[in-house]
């Protein structure tokens, strides 16, 4: 008999969707996904001696893990586990307007089920039937922080000042913020770094006009992100850059960055970001 999936508070999962790009994205064996993941974790621990990060929120990749998984699991390893998180990503597949979610109980990947939480939103089931950029998170939040709850959503076309409003209400201390995107895309090695570094950088100083000039995938969700930080007094910084000719071909490569965002007093800084600045730059 087939075992039907529960929570963590040992109540079935009635409605779970099922992956759709394990085997691609990321391995879709259970003992390979939880291996590689592991390993990714381990070897960013390795690199930081910090105590964990109260991060608020963050941005990661959503490219397969062979080519971006390091530069996600490098802010994963670092962070406090929580509760719930918010993850939002662009919509690849289908265009509509607003911010929709989905509408199973629960998502599955080869290393088991992970549950919703409901806030409210719009469900458009349709927009997430063959959607990465999400999915991929989920192997790393699940062996990051086990039991953890999510709410995946996915922008089209929006305004990124109303979408900001509309999240807000949903941030606790408990709950992160998941921000999902690509940098350049397609650009010779030299040339993605350059567009990146002014990205990234610009990112890290919560400039909104500077990050529109970059080509993130994740636009509207990142610009959300930054208005949302400057209005609660976040700060920003770049933990990892990597693009995806540092492990594959050169000529046409995609860019990935990781940042993590803190609420900090005026004027002060925590040991950990002190000393996640300092890992950044021994790398």
């Amino acid at each position: 008999m087939k075992q039907v999936p529960r929570n963590h508070d040992g109540h079935p999962f009635h409605h779970a969707r099922e992956p759709v790009v394990a085997g691609t994205f990321y391995p879709g064996d259970e003992c390979t996904l939880r291996d590689s993941v592991s390993d990714m974790l381990t070897t960013a621990r390795k690199t930081y001696a910090g105590e964990p990060i109260d991060a608020r929120a963050i941005i990661v990749p959503h490219a397969g893990h062979q080519y971006s998984g390091q530069v996600a699991a490098d802010v994963y390893a670092r962070i406090k586990p929580v509760k719930r998180a918010i993850i939002v990503g662009p919509s690849h597949t289908t265009s509509f307007r607003g911010v929709v979610t989905d509408n199973h109980d629960a998502w599955s990947t080869p290393l088991g089920t992970i549950g919703l939480w409901n806030a409210g939103i719009g469900t458009f089931p349709d927009a997430f039937d063959a959607e990465h950029c999400l999915e991929v998170q989920l192997p790393f939040l699940q062996l990051a922080m086990p039991g953890i709850r999510i709410l995946p959503l996915l922008v089209g076309e929006a305004d990124p000042d109303a979408l900001a409003a509309s999240i807000m209400p949903l941030l606790d201390s408990g709950t992160l913020l998941i921000i999902s995107s690509d940098l350049s895309h397609y650009h010779p090695f030299e040339k993605a770094v350059r567009i990146d570094t002014g990205t990234t950088s610009a990112i890290a100083r919560m400039d909104l006009a500077g990050t529109l000039h970059g080509e993130a995938c994740g636009m509207l969700p990142i610009i959300m992100a930054l208005i949302i930080a400057r209005q609660q007094h976040w700060q920003c910084r770049l933990v990892t850059y990597r693009n995806s000719g540092h492990v594959a071909a050169k000529e046409h490569v995609v860019g990935y960055g990781s940042f993590v965002f803190t609420q900090e007093d005026e004027g002060t800084r925590n040991s950990s970001i002190r000393e996640l600045l300092s890992t950044i730059e021994d790398q």
